[in-house]
């Protein structure tokens, strides 16, 4: 007969040790009932004045203020260096001219929230405007010529400001810098925007240039030549005169463009000529090199 204790039992032991993952401790170890020699030099120690866990001394001098320890030092290192970090992180974010990669140069998701955030913003400008007019158009275009960058087509213009530097009127010429040639063909061209929700179409665009000195009224303008086109719903459209304009110097070379953009059937001009109260006119003065 096989005696019983050497029958190998597969269940473990009751007093075989158990480890805890977390505390790292054995569930079977038992407290020590009376207070050991190690437990006794472990609070001897804990209460050894000037160490860091002693609540009496260590704890005052870390909220004393001016005195830092090992510690605290090396934690202001770390502040410091980190803070250092994340400016310079910052400054190469805003930095327009750091180098990317090929693959960052466009995001289509970027540039699809930025159009639809600016289309929202054109529309509460031209709600605004409507309502300044007391005019109710819910669907048409909304034809404009800059007079200066940033304009959204709100007029009257304040007075002072200058109207007649427009950045949507200019010539095209043998001068590199973009001067009109006297003695030459000279080609003028306009971009005209449609800020509207409805096509644009047809549209009249005349071109006319003038002498200050004469006046600017509708009697001393001068026709170069008309053009039509139909512009879509939020875009601008660079318009081309095909009649070429040939000046003369005189006035010291100093000359006046002008540009009316029409849609006779949804969005008709009112004043023609009219750059400072009418956003469907265009001004641009120009200087005529000689040939």
């Amino acid at each position: 007969m096989v005696k019983k204790d050497s029958i190998k039992n597969d269940k473990p032991r009751k007093d075989s040790a158990k480890v805890d993952i977390f505390s790292n401790r054995s569930k079977t170890a038992k407290r020590p009932s009376k207070i050991s020699d190690y437990s006794v030099h472990h609070i001897a120690k804990r209460k050894q004045p000037g160490k860091r866990n002693d609540p009496d001394q260590s704890d005052i001098e870390q909220k004393l203020p001016g005195k830092v320890n090992d510690s605290g030092k090396t934690n202001m290192k770390r502040q410091q260096s980190r803070k250092c970090y994340d400016a310079e992180q910052n400054v190469e974010e805003q930095n327009p001219f750091k180098d990317k990669d090929d693959s960052d140069q466009f995001d289509a998701e970027k540039w699809k929230k930025e159009r639809e955030r600016y289309r929202e913003r054109i529309k509460s400008i031209i709600c605004r405007y409507w309502n300044s007019q007391k005019e109710h158009i819910t669907y048409s275009p909304w034809l404009f010529i800059r007079y200066a960058p940033g304009d959204y087509g709100l007029r009257p213009i304040p007075g002072g400001v200058p109207y007649w530097k427009s950045p949507d009127i200019w010539i095209e010429s043998s001068d590199p810098s973009g001067n009109a040639v006297a003695g030459e063909s000279n080609f003028v061209h306009a971009r005209i925007f449609n800020l509207g929700m409805a096509r644009a179409a047809p549209v009249k665009v005349d071109f006319f240039w003038a002498n200050p000195a004469l006046g600017l009224g509708s009697s001393n303008m001068n026709p170069i030549g008309t053009e039509w086109v139909d512009i879509k719903s939020q875009f601008s459209k660079d318009v081309k005169c095909s009649s070429p304009w040939v000046p003369v110097h005189v006035n010291n070379g100093h000359e006046c463009l002008m540009v009316n953009c029409n849609c006779p059937t949804l969005d008709p001009i009112k004043n023609p000529f009219e750059p400072r109260i009418d956003r469907h006119v265009g001004q641009r003065n120009i200087t005529v090199l000689v040939g």
